[in-house]
């Protein structure tokens, strides 16, 4: 299951997920492609983890924190699951809650799952739908479907309203989602004044090795430009045996 996750968050359906949320009070939040890749990033390196039941069977759960028998930064996925696209959907909504969390990031419950919705329709408008849809699921894929439109916003209205009268969600819904990152394995140990160095070995890439240290692919930029006379100007061109200053 785990391998399925990377697989889902890395496909190419995910990878058109792209788009930017605008909230009630006007704050922007965007989901980009990357975002979903350093999640699975995350999940390859064990600082997230994925376990199969814990939840109902054919629903998906990403856990913040400790939560009764729920562990931290965990996918529970049900068994059973329904069919493959709208399973595949559930994962990359799922995702979302990850990719905040990850980031560290504070925000209303209601636009966090919201957008967790929206992706889950971008991804079902490039994967095809392959089965029925609850009633967020499908406002989802309506905004999707009528992205940057005039009826964009009259469905982000529908999805928001529907989220709020739910009994499902009334528990949490109208207070923040607290996202406190994942917590990496330990580091090499400091040499050279404290410094943390990365020795690259084969099948390495910049954002590999920033989640590794900092948990966030977007990192790479940090350590391209701590060691930009070692790699040169091409970030995505590093080789085995150089000695990467880890800042």
């Amino acid at each position: 299951m785990k391998q399925t996750v990377i697989n889902v968050l890395r496909n190419s359906h995910t990878q058109r997920v792209n788009f930017t949320y605008t909230a009630v009070g006007g704050s922007k939040w965007k989901i980009q492609a990357n975002d979903f890749v350093t999640v699975a990033l995350n999940v390859e390196q064990g600082n997230i983890n994925v376990q199969e039941g814990g939840v109902t069977a054919g629903t998906a759960k990403y856990t913040i924190r400790d939560d009764g028998n729920s562990k931290a930064d965990t996918f529970y996925i049900g068994r059973n699951n329904s069919t493959q696209n709208i399973f595949h959907s559930l994962l990359v909504h799922e995702s979302v809650h990850a990719v905040y969390d990850v980031k560290g990031i504070v925000m209303p419950w209601l636009d966090n799952e919201a957008i967790a919705y929206i992706a889950q329709g971008f991804y079902l408008l490039s994967a095809g739908r392959d089965g029925g849809l609850s009633e967020q699921a499908m406002y989802g894929y309506q905004v999707a479907k009528n992205y940057q439109t005039d009826l964009e916003s009259g469905w982000v209205s529908a999805l928001r309203n529907s989220l709020i009268t739910d009994p499902l969600y009334k528990q949490y819904i109208k207070k923040n989602f607290i996202g406190d990152g994942v917590e990496p394995p330990q580091n090499q140990p400091n040499n050279e004044n404290n410094q943390r160095f990365h020795i690259v070995q084969s099948g390495d890439w910049l954002s590999k090795i920033a989640v590794t240290y900092y948990g966030d692919a977007m990192k790479y930029k940090v350590i391209h430009q701590a060691n930009l006379q070692i790699i040169g100007p091409n970030p995505d061109i590093i080789k085995p045996g150089q000695r990467l200053l880890i800042p």
